[in-house]
């Protein structure tokens, strides 16, 4: 939340702005310097757990040294993705079109949030401009608020998901996201982005926890960390994805209108609520 809103914080609590004359195109100087304080606050908090965290031995020693040597190898590990792949349970592989869909709208939002509303709704013509700028800064602050509202109702689901479904709850998280995106279309007013950040920031809380919900009980135990470390390609692809053909598509298709890309992101979530629909989800049987 904090770093969402710095660069906000240290153009209007501080003062700290771009200087006089400096080229239109540059990154402004608030963004850079969160960037520099976000590196720093990165580094301390890994060095901390470096210096802090104790690593415990294997309880058989041998029987994980034969384990390692076994899997040892580039070659070795291939082979077992590629047959993790191959061998999916059928929810993961369901999931896994949800995940697509839901990470290539995150990353249109993520990508094109700020420049759309410095457009929109703070009147920015081109990149430099104090409009520019403050529309950038204002779409951190907006980020904040839907993280704030992520780690209020994160609380929430623990209660929700004793009662109600997982897939009910990603599916109707996911809506609101949705809603939350194509309402940028039509919204002019600054504080009223507050409003779809609330939806996004629900859809977020349970795009962090619930397709996790439903996928640890349908994997094997014994290949249980290698399954989610290949469920994270359902992360990654679809931000390559649009990272590599979202610049041409918002220049050649949306005509410069980047608030067209923030829409299409919400699209994007809401074809991950339908695909959610299908996940074959059964809840698992009391002990």
């Amino acid at each position: 939340m904090v770093s969402s809103s710095l660069p906000w914080i240290l153009a209007n609590g501080f003062g700290i702005t771009e200087a006089a004359g400096s080229g239109a195109g540059r990154i402004p100087l608030p963004v850079r310097l969160a960037f520099y304080i976000g590196a720093a606050v990165l580094f301390v908090c890994v060095l901390v757990t470096i210096l802090t965290t104790r690593e415990y031995p294997p309880e058989d020693p041998e029987a994980f040294r034969r384990m390692k040597a076994e899997g040892a190898g580039l070659a070795n590990g291939v082979r077992e993705i590629l047959a993790c792949i191959s061998a999916m349970p059928v929810r993961m592989r369901q999931l896994a079109w949800v995940q697509m869909a839901t990470w290539a709208g995150l990353f249109c939002m993520w990508t094109y949030f700020g420049t759309s509303i410095a457009r929109t709704v703070f009147g920015a013509t081109e990149a430099g401009t104090p409009q520019y700028t403050e529309g950038t800064a204002w779409g951190g602050v907006c980020f904040s608020v839907y993280n704030g509202v992520a780690l209020l109702l994160a609380f929430v689901l623990i209660g929700l998901v004793r009662k109600v479904s997982p897939r009910t709850l990603h599916t109707v998280g996911l809506l609101c996201g949705a809603a939350g995106l194509l309402s940028v279309l039509v919204i002019r007013d600054k504080y009223a982005l507050f409003g779809s950040m609330v939806g996004v920031g629900i859809a977020w809380a349970c795009i962090l926890a619930m397709p996790y919900a439903m996928l640890a009980g349908s994997l094997p135990e014994d290949r249980m960390g290698t399954y989610m470390g290949v469920f994270n390609f359902f992360i990654v692809i679809p931000q390559v994805v649009v990272a590599l053909g979202s610049g041409w598509l918002v220049e050649r298709v949306f005509g410069n209108q980047s608030v067209y890309a923030v829409a299409l992101g919400g699209a994007f979530l809401g074809v991950a609520a339908l695909l959610c629909r299908r996940v074959d989800y059964q809840p698992p049987k009391p002990a």
